[in-house]
């Protein structure tokens, strides 16, 4: 596609894109001629990339050129890695941490069917309070709904192969981990000399070892090769 094709369908003005190719933010440009150049879906990916990352996360251009620098020095695709990852990183909606009220709010907003949200929600994936007859789902459900239901739409579900137990059974590891993490945490309130001072910095216990679970998880995965046989 010509940059006039590329700029409509991104919303970006030429000059715009010019100069992300004179700081080296946009993939390799194929030269057709002295005074014309090609795009492909690629580009229209990074520049898409570069307004989220502007827009959602407020990022300077220097640093989302460190960013994509980084991730493209350790072999990996920064534009479908971080699209991802901004679906749940909107500092606004982390900080406020914004619930929804009433199911087929929490359906319209992930896109989970309805049977798939009752199956959660027994399982203890969800858990609503029910305030003046409707449910109430926190910012955590809906997190964890969207992230469940992007999932199924990429094609990791149990119509692709994937186990149904599979979930649960991450849940129930990762439940056992928790109640460690949670008693040696009271263990040590208890015996300290000021118990509620460290009772106030419960939350910040749990936010950092949530960052630290999450980390530990991906560097894991990346790292993790089957055993032969399996």
């Amino acid at each position: 596609m010509r940059i006039k094709e590329l700029a409509a369908l991104t919303g970006v003005r030429k000059e715009t894109i010019h100069y992300y190719t004179r700081e080296n933010l946009l993939p390799e440009i194929v030269k057709t001629s002295n005074t014309q150049s090609q795009y492909s879906q690629v580009h229209v990916d990074r520049i898409n990339l570069i307004k989220g990352l502007q827009e959602r996360l407020f990022m300077p251009l220097s640093a989302i050129r460190k960013l994509i620098q980084t991730y493209e020095d350790q072999g990996l695709k920064p534009d479908r890695i971080l699209m991802e990852k901004m679906e749940y990183l909107d500092p606004l909606s982390h900080l406020l941490e914004q619930g929804i009220t009433g199911e087929n709010a929490f359906i319209k907003a992930t896109g989970i069917a309805p049977d798939r949200v009752a199956y959660l929600e027994e399982t203890g994936f969800l858990e609503p309070r029910i305030e003046d007859g409707e449910k109430q789902y926190s910012f955590n459900d809906l997190t964890i709904g969207r992230i469940m239901g992007d999932l199924r739409r990429k094609g990791i579900s149990t119509e692709k192969g994937f186990g149904k137990d599979t979930a649960m059974e991450l849940k129930t590891n990762l439940s056992a981990l928790v109640g460690v993490a949670m008693d040696e945490f009271y263990r040590v309130a208890e015996g300290s000399k000021k118990p509620e001072t460290l009772l106030d910095k419960k939350d910040i216990y749990i936010t950092s070892l949530s960052q630290l679970v999450q980390h530990l998880f991906i560097g894991l995965a990346r790292e993790y090769r089957p055993k032969q046989g399996e």
